[in-house]
């Protein structure tokens, strides 16, 4: 039986789906599946069993700002265990291996042959939390292959987007079996 979860994803964002966010992390909850367009954080903390969160790698020199990426680890720590329920931890090459940013997000959320993808309800609640983001993934793409070898999120310019896009593929890869439930 596929559970109700919490995907985070250490990184800035101003909005997450549902009404409840941090400034530093963005989250997304799957219900029994889905994304779900929960109305608040009390819906969250209620109904769901596990909390899936990235933990960040320092990579030496490609890290540009390691402490920020530990400040992050410790607040989606912070977030993810403060639920009291089972957190479980995965590094991005875990979830995502090498691939960059955009050309993951392409892969998983925009590729012609969505296998596992987003379906179409899924894809309007992305849309009222993060409008136009099928075009900020194609934008970032299109930089990625004029110019690679870029940090991820580099591709994204301003755009903080990103990161809770990495939370809903985060949380894709964990329904299509990444997790066990």
């Amino acid at each position: 039986m596929i559970s109700n979860f919490l995907t985070i994803d250490g990184g800035v964002h101003k909005c997450a789906v549902g009404e409840w966010n941090r400034a530093r992390l963005s989250a997304v909850y799957f219900q029994a599946g889905p994304l779900a367009d929960a109305p608040s954080r009390q819906a969250f903390r209620l109904e769901f069993d596990r909390v899936i969160v990235e933990r960040p790698i320092i990579r030496g020199n490609a890290t540009p700002d390691p402490q920020t990426i530990v400040d992050l680890a410790w607040e989606s720590a912070a977030l993810a265990f403060s639920y009291g329920i089972p957190v479980e931890a995965v590094t991005p090459h875990q979830w995502k291996g090498e691939i960059p940013k955009p050309v993951h997000h392409n892969r998983v959320l925009l590729a012609p042959v969505r296998a596992p993808g987003l379906d179409p309800g899924e894809e309007a609640i992305l849309e009222r939390a993060l409008p136009g983001w099928k075009a900020q993934i194609r934008k970032a793409l299109g930089k990625c292959i004029k110019s690679p070898g870029k940090r991820g999120a580099e591709y994204y310019g301003t755009w903080e987007g990103h990161n809770l896009i990495d939370a809903v593929c985060l949380g894709i890869w964990v329904r299509s079996g990444g997790i066990p439930s």
